[in-house]
C-alpha cells in the first residue's frame, strides 16, 4: 500500500489519519475493542468498519449513514457475500 501523504490530504481526513497511527501503535490496525467510540464520532457518518474472521471472510460491524444513504442499504453485520458479485469481488481485492 503506498504511503499517503500528509501534505496532500484534507486536514479532516489528516486527523484521523493521525488518530488511526495513535491507536495501531506498532500494529498495522487498531483493535476496535481498544477503540473509544468517542474519538470517532466526528467521522462516524463517513465510516465502516470491518471485522476479518479467520477464514478471511469480511463483516462489517459498522456502516456509516452516509455509506447507507449513498447505496441505499446498511451493511451492518452483513459480509461480502451480501453484494453482487461485481462490487464483492472490487473489494475483496481492496481489502486482501
Amino acid at each position: 500500500m503506498p504511503v499517503i501523504s500528509r501534505l496532500t490530504m484534507q486536514p479532516n481526513l489528516r486527523s484521523l489519519y493521525e488518530l488511526w497511527g495513535k491507536l495501531k501503535g506498532s500494529g498495522t490496525v487498531p483493535m476496535l475493542a481498544k477503540v473509544p467510540v468517542e474519538t470517532l464520532r466526528e467521522w462516524l457518518p463517513n465510516l465502516a468498519i470491518i471485522a476479518i474472521r479467520q477464514d478471511n471472510d469480511y463483516i462489517y460491524r459498522y456502516y456509516g449513514q452516509t455509506f447507507v444513504e449513498t447505496f441505499g442499504v446498511d451493511m451492518t453485520g452483513l459480509n461480502l457475500e451480501s453484494l453482487p458479485d461485481s462490487q464483492r469481488n472490487v473489494l475483496e481485492h481492496e481489502y486482501d
